[in-house]
């Protein structure tokens, strides 16, 4: 397994750890985005979601 990959597997494990009505703040960097790219299957379960950066915002949008 590559390290992208990995990064990719651990973005998707994080899923199961955002609780109902979370608040969610976000980073940057390779694994955020694989984080961001799948965030959709949660959505109904963040109540607030910042980011520490414009790049992340942007993802996000």
């Amino acid at each position: 397994m590559n390290q992208e990959q990995e990064k990719k597997d651990a973005a998707l494990a994080s899923l199961a750890y955002i609780q109902d009505d979370c608040n969610l703040g976000l980073g940057t960097g390779s694994t955020v985005k694989h984080l961001i790219e799948n965030l959709h299957t949660v959505r109904e379960k963040i109540n607030t979601l910042v980011s520490s950066s414009e790049e992340t915002t942007c993802k996000l949008q």
